[in-house]
């Protein structure tokens, strides 16, 4: 109850013509101006309700009169919506016993929760008789007073004709945790279970009807509306979702589906929802679909609880630098943190061209030494909020970048409301060093697919890269080298930077990665659009034993003309690999070979000029490295092939293989054939001699040779003795005594 007898008056806001309009450069027309110096200020206990007056005889959204002088539209919504929560309201002033007519009205403000003074004088209109601004249906007092507690703390009420229902909402309830969702921008599913949410737990909110909803801090609102509830339910075998909204003000009255007059209202739909929705307009259902389309927004209010813990801090944040807030708790826990700026309405006092400065914001989890990204963003209002889950706020990193816009303006406010006792402080950046860089590539693995370097044979090197991958206008090249083998050489060029900043110093960086490392290159936006073009070259350096594995797997291989033996290279960034192999199962193959070498130089220095020599199924392998990487490298080779067989083919098998590969050569006897025919070939040093006898009779033949590099199979006297029965046939050998060596040999063949 209001004394009988005021008092008490407020020093600090007098009636007078300061405290309603600025006398000095007001906005009003002169007409306006005329009718505002008309105004008198009267006690609202002595001379307006002297008899029973009760500050709190009406909470109801329908009390608030919105058509007054100030047409303070936004105010008087905020006003509406804080009534459908009458405990909220009586929150709103102090109820102890104070001086007659003195007023204790609790609010937030300029980052703050403060208590402020009033005394009951308000503007009165004498011509009306009424109140000059906010007026009640009821009479009660209270929106009065919450409407002269916001005029007192902007200087007077001329400067609260304009304004957002975010900001009046967070001075009404002390709650500086709103939310804006613009309608054609939200996940549907998720906003409507936000809405849901928010009414289980009684928050307040409201639809918004607005000339800008993207900018709630600078342009008036037309009228809100708050949202009294939701329903889902089954109406006529269809799924219905509808939202319960109050209409205090008899404008922008809904008349589509579930209006008061709309067919919807079958005989199950009464039974399902009431009666409520049928009878009057100043209550009406919408469908969620028809909601997003008719209003353009929602503002969530989401008010604290009493068991919740409160903590403000202010900061002091250098242009160029950043803030870090650590939370702490011993359990999970949910709740809102909000970083506030100076409002505009008081700062445009002082500087003309005043400007909410944008909020680069990332939140982190501690892991060990590391930090897991949570969440990052963006933000220009006065009032950045961001609402934690109970995942987040365990050992949870704040960090708050501003990039202040008002030179000589450096301070912000932290708030923070969480359900259990937690622990907030600024903490020194230099107690997390280099934390910007391990959250940003935390947030590079989880935001960002990765590009990998399979085209270059190693899928486990990755790169992340995004401009604005945070969220916070912080970006990242992040490189992460996860193979066991391979090291990454790139050098990048930047070319174009338009918006962005880069961590390295001047345009080139090159990038060094051994298994097992990784390097950031951080992108900071300073603009819209931010773009980049760079140049780079990209190698990688493989150990031996990885480029055995790409040898074989990626190697192109050429057999040689000669035998069964290939050739396999590999080029790489850095060099070759050659390898050459005998594929045979029982041929020695051997070589001279000989490299001429450009830009390239055998491992260790070997010599370029060498001989291999092969067993069967063995191979060699040689590692050339470049000399120069920045210069081009070639290679080629010249080779002698030699071969060796350590015991000579079988009869049967080298029958076949001299009948495939020889011509027949036919004896004669003074100048008369015989039908005795022979073969000779030579492979991999032996030389085979293959005699048929095709007659009659019983075929002697002795053969002399004269060899070189050449002997005879057991016999040591250089000749042999051939003697066939009719159709008998006989394979004789020679071996090369040095297969590395030409051989040749003459023969004399005598009948007998």
């Amino acid at each position: 109850m209001i004394p009988d007898k005021a008092s008490f008056a407020d020093p600090s806001f007098l009636p007078s013509e300061k405290s309603l309009f600025n006398t000095d450069d007001t906005e009003l027309t002169e007409a306006a101006a005329r009718e505002w110096k008309e105004l008198t200020w009267v006690s609202a206990i002595e001379q307006y309700y002297p008899e029973n007056l009760s500050l709190f005889s009406t909470i109801d959204p329908l009390d608030i009169n919105g058509g007054t002088l100030l047409q303070s539209y936004y105010f008087q919504s905020a006003l509406a919506a804080i009534a459908t929560n009458p405990r909220q309201v009586k929150k709103m002033f102090v109820d102890k016993p104070l001086k007659q007519g003195q007023y204790i009205f609790n609010g937030y403000f300029n980052g703050k929760q403060m208590s402020i003074e009033l005394d009951d004088y308000i503007p009165f209109d004498n011509k009306k008789d009424l109140p000059a601004f906010t007026r009640t249906r009821s009479k009660a007092l209270w929106p009065i007073f919450a409407e002269k507690a916001w005029a007192k703390v902007n200087g007077n009420y001329e400067s609260i004709k304009s304004g957002s229902i975010s900001e009046a909402l967070r001075f009404l309830t002390a709650s500086p945790f709103t939310t804006t969702f613009v309608h054609n921008t939200v996940d549907i599913e998720q906003f409507w279970y936000e809405l849901n949410e928010a009414l289980e737990e009684k928050h307040l909110i409201c639809a918004n009807t607005e000339k800008n909803p993207e900018d709630y801090n600078t342009l008036e609102s037309n009228y809100s509306y708050p949202v009294l509830g939701a329903r889902e339910a089954l109406i006529d075998k269809n799924r219905v979702t509808l939202l319960h909204v109050s209409n205090p003000w008899k404008v922008n009255e809904w008349k589509g589906d579930w209006s008061k007059n709309s067919s919807t209202w079958t005989e199950e739909a009464i039974g399902v929802l009431g009666k409520k929705g049928t009878e009057g307009t100043d209550r009406f259902f919408i469908s969620f679909k028809d909601y997003l389309s008719f209003y353009q927004s929602t503002t969530i209010c989401y008010l604290p609880t009493n068991s919740q813990f409160v903590k403000e801090i202010e900061c002091t944040q250098a242009p160029g630098d950043f803030s870090l807030i650590e939370i702490q708790t011993k359990d999970p826990t949910n709740g809102f943190f909000t970083i506030a700026q100076k409002p505009k309405r008081l700062m445009a006092k002082k500087y003309i061209n005043y400007k909410i400065s944008e909020v680069s914001l990332i939140i982190a989890k501690k892991e060990n030494s590391d930090y897991k990204f949570i969440k990052g963003l963006i933000n220009n209002n006065e009032n950045c909020t961001i609402k934690l889950d109970s995942t987040a706020t365990k050992d949870t990193l704040i960090f708050i970048e501003i990039n202040w816009c008002c030179e000589g303006v450096d301070t912000f406010v932290f708030n923070v409301y969480t359900s259990r006792q937690t622990e907030v402080r600024k903490i020194s950046s230099r107690k997390y060093p280099n934390f910007i860089e391990k959250v940003l590539k935390s947030c590079a693995i989880l935001k960002t697919e990765p590009k990998t370097y399979s085209e270059k044979h190693e899928p486990m090197i990755k790169k992340y890269a995004s401009i604005n991958g945070s969220g916070a206008g912080y970006g990242y090249l992040y490189y992460k080298n996860d193979s066991e083998s391979s090291i990454l050489h790139e050098s990048l060029t930047f070319k174009k930077l338009k918006n962005l900043t880069t961590s390295v110093k001047g345009k080139k960086v090159d990038i060094r990665l051994n298994p097992n490392q990784d390097k950031i290159i951080i992108l900071k936006k300073t603009g819209p659009m931010g773009k980049y073009s760079l140049d780079k070259i990209t190698k990688l350096r493989f150990t031996k034993d990885k480029l055995l594995q790409l040898l074989k797997s990626n190697g192109t291989e050429k057999k040689l003309p000669e035998g069964d033996v290939s050739i396999t290279k590999l080029n790489h960034d850095f060099g070759n690999v050659w390898k050459c192999k005998n594929n045979s199962t029982r041929t020695y193959f051997g070589a001279k070979f000989s490299f001429n070498l450009q830009n390239l130089k055998f491992d260790q220095d070997e010599d370029p000029n060498f001989d291999i020599e092969l067993p069967p199924g063995e191979e060699i392998i040689k590692f050339l490295w470049k000399t120069s990487e920045t210069q081009r490298s070639m290679y080629k080779y010249t080779y002698t092939p030699y071969f060796k067989d350590p015991r000579p083919l079988p009869d049967e098998e080298a029958a076949i293989e001299i009948k495939r590969s020889s011509e027949i050569h036919q004896l004669q006897n003074k100048n008369e054939l015989i039908p005795v025919q022979y073969y000779t070939i030579y492979r991999n040093g032996w030389y085979y001699w293959y005699f048929i006898n095709g007659s009659k009779r019983e075929f002697n033949a002795h053969l002399e040779f004269t060899l070189n590099n050449l002997e005879l199979i057991d016999n040591y006297d250089n000749e042999w003795q051939i003697s066939l029965e009719s159709g008998e046939e006989v394979i004789k050998h020679l071996r090369a005594v040095d297969y590395k060596q030409p051989i040749s040999y003459q023969v004399v063949i005598t009948l007998k």
